[in-house]
């Protein structure tokens, strides 16, 4: 009776092991998928700016032109309450968790997630004499 305890012991020590190896090989090797942001992406954005106080953006176009990997570039595109299109200039990576980080070439951070292939959900920070923070809401445009 001893033996048999003995050699169950063994054996579930031999299988638990394994079950820890397997495990753990299953997790060194699942690869991280970078989103494809390339394309264009509408929406919306509101906030508060210090010059034009609370504001409401009905028209937000991001381009993303080109991505390598977890990096990538494109120009925005938006109305102001003046009627005029302003356009600016970004460069943007994505990180392992899918949070997006992207900085404008003038002035502005942005940090935000993909809540789906065809959504992002972006914070909008500017400091300075125009201070601005601004939600973003884009879709992809389909093609």
């Amino acid at each position: 009776m001893k033996i048999a305890v003995a050699i169950l012991i063994i054996l579930l020590l031999i299988i638990g092991s394994l079950v820890i190896t397997v495990s753990a090989e299953t997790k060194a090797t699942t690869t991280v998928s970078t989103p494809d942001l390339v394309g264009i992406w509408n929406g919306t954005a509101v906030g508060h700016t210090k010059v034009d106080g609370f504001v409401e953006f009905d028209s937000v176009t991001y381009n993303i032109t080109e991505q390598k990997g977890q990096a990538f570039t494109g120009a925005k595109e938006y109305l102001k309450k003046d009627g005029k299109s302003y356009n600016e200039s970004f460069s943007g990576i994505v990180d392992d968790d899918g949070t997006i980080y992207l900085v404008d070439y003038v002035a502005g951070v942005i940090i935000g997630k993909m809540n789906n292939d065809n959504e992002l959900k972006l914070k909008y920070f500017e400091d300075g004499l125009d201070m601005k923070a601004l939600l973003i809401t884009l879709s992809r445009e389909n093609v």
